[in-house]
């Protein structure tokens, strides 16, 4: 340590001189200050070129559209907590508060500009943007630990990684993310100054990966548009229940895993979010369904919320359904929810090479109800109604059939080909030909009931035990 009492008093003076110029702030509204950092090469405009500490004061920068009030180019801005804003009334407000291409900003204030912030290849740090249009943009940018507040469009990002910043959104999206882009712990909250504001996530592109963030309180919901985004161990909460969590879905093979979501009520998000089950109407639940074009994929084992529909699209005759159960060991509660297939002309679920386990399930208004190749399936508890065709069409494979509803069916109940169907305790009822159709089949049954049908069951060299 310097002991003072030893050194001659020129030195100290020196010492004390350098120490106050290397910590000296620079003051935007002072050339005195600038030492060569600030360029004022155009009334409307900034430039900083070398590194610059702010004076912690408020400055009134004008900004015309397409002008920055400042530039930062190759250099490090601290604000030092110094406030950034426009002369501008909300009519009025113009242009953009500070651009930066290739630099660091950081502990800023900036408010009532057009756009707050744009960045380029650039760091955003520890800085306030509000009362903007929109509060950040930027491409191929780092982003962190910023709060943005009262801009109509939140943080708009194209390439960047997003992380612990905190938005609150007025009218639009707090979020609306292009390509490329990583969003972990971040939280975008709609409730202030007694109402509910803005929107979710808007996500308007491709093989983004979103982690950890927290979605509540806002007016609508998120739109999710663009293939490979990922969405892991997200929260989406809402108070208000007009929309659903995602609005307008065109998505193709987007991954969500582990999320949690709701948009019902007005009770706290821990009371309000479904836990754990697939919802129709928010896709962020989707954690083992993939939409693929019109068509849905079932990859993992999934539970269905409590009584939801889930409606299939409309589509020319296919073999292919419009659920495909596509790997080879699946478990499926539906918690008598309804899946439904839109009079399409195919069926609704759609089973082949696979193991799979079917409860509580409402199956109907399909060609067929389930269509299996080569497969094994358990169906229980459920009922299959208003096809076309068939309730089940099964092609060498194997069903075990128990405490089913099978009814109202253009042409069979259940229809068997090459196949081991056992049946207990179905009720079979107004099919327009046959309750049973086998063929080449063994078929068992224990307590089955065939009521109304045009005929109770046809067999072709097929092996027939059971009782009524």
């Amino acid at each position: 340590m310097l002991n003072l009492l030893k050194v001659p008093l020129m030195t100290i003076l020196i010492l004390t001189t350098f120490i106050t110029i290397s910590h000296a702030c620079v003051d935007i509204n002072n050339p005195a200050t600038w030492n060569g950092a600030i360029q004022h090469n155009h009334p409307w405009e900034y430039k900083i070129v070398k590194d610059v500490v702010l004076c912690n004061d408020d400055y009134f920068l004008y900004a015309p559209y397409y002008y920055s009030a400042i530039i930062v180019e190759n250099a490090t801005l601290d604000c030092n907590n110094a406030h950034i804003h426009s002369v501008m009334d909300i009519a009025g407000w113009r242009g953009t508060g500070i651009t930066v291409y290739n630099g660091i900003i950081k502990n800023c204030k900036v408010s009532k500009y057009f756009t707050g912030i744009y960045s380029n290849n650039s760091i955003i740090e520890n800085t306030i943007i509000n009362e903007t249009v929109s509060g950040l943009y930027a491409t191929d940018s780092y982003l962190h630990d910023n709060h943005i507040s009262l801009s109509n469009y939140g943080l708009t990002c194209n390439g960047c990684e997003i992380s612990n910043n905190t938005i609150q959104p007025y009218r639009s999206y707090g979020m609306i993310i292009y390509n490329d882009c990583a969003i972990r712990d971040n939280t975008i909250n709609g409730a202030y100054s007694n109402n509910i504001h803005g929107g979710g996530v808007d996500v308007r592109g491709n093989d983004n990966f979103f982690e950890d963030n927290t979605v509540m309180y806002t007016a609508s919901g998120s739109k999710v548009n663009g293939i490979n985004n990922n969405f892991k161990n997200d929260m989406f909460c809402f108070s208000r229940g007009r929309r659903g969590l995602v609005d307008d879905i065109t998505t193709v093979d987007n991954n969500v895993w582990n999320n949690v979501t709701c948009s019902r009520g007005n009770a706290p998000c821990s009371q309000e979010c479904y836990h754990g089950c697939a919802r129709f109407s928010d896709m962020f639940t989707w954690e083992g369904i993939r939409q693929v074009g019109t068509v849905y994929h079932i990859i993992h084992n999934i539970t269905l919320c409590p009584n939801d529909v889930w409606i299939g699209h409309p589509r020319p005759f296919h073999d292919e359904g419009v659920f495909n159960i596509i790997n080879k060991n699946i478990t499926i509660d539906c918690q008598n929810s309804v899946i439904n297939g839109s009079r399409a002309w195919n069926p609704v679920l759609y089973v082949e090479d696979s193991n799979v386990i079917l409860k509580n399930c409402k199956i109907e208004d399909g060609n067929i109800g389930i269509t299996l190749h080569n497969s094994i399936l358990s169906l229980q508890d459920s009922s299959i109604k208003s096809n076309a065709r068939s309730g089940i069409e099964s092609f060498s494979s194997k069903i075990i059939l128990t405490n089913l509803d099978i009814t109202q069916h253009g042409k069979f109940g259940v229809m068997c080909r090459n196949s081991q169907c056992n049946m207990s305790h179905v009720n079979l009822d107004n099919a327009r030909d046959y309750a049973i159709y086998s063929k080449d089949s063994i078929i068992s049954f224990d307590t089955v009931n065939a009521n109304n049908s045009g005929y109770g069951i046809y067999t072709e060299n097929s092996n027939v035990t059971g009782n009524d």
